[in-house]
């Protein structure tokens, strides 16, 4: 199964709605994980999982915003 989104074309309403929809999920998720292991990173108690989940929290977190932009890009918003 491919899910190919070349020909979908949103309004803007929907493109802002959607993009801030994945743009919260990234600041939930960089919240709710991520504030245990930054805290842990900054005391010095981590390891070095804890520091590599975080990198992949961050990313994630990077990557959703990406996301909402380009979805706001397609809106031509």
């Amino acid at each position: 199964m491919k899910l190919d989104l070349g020909n979908w074309k949103p309004s803007c309403e929907q493109a802002k709605f959607i993009a801030q929809a994945a743009r919260l999920v990234g600041i939930g998720l960089m919240a709710l994980v991520g504030t245990r292991l930054a805290t842990g990173y900054m005391d010095g108690k981590d390891t070095m999982a804890q520091e590599i989940l975080l990198l992949i929290v961050f990313a994630e977190w990077v990557g959703l915003e990406y996301v909402g932009y380009l979805i706001i890009g397609k809106g031509d918003c």
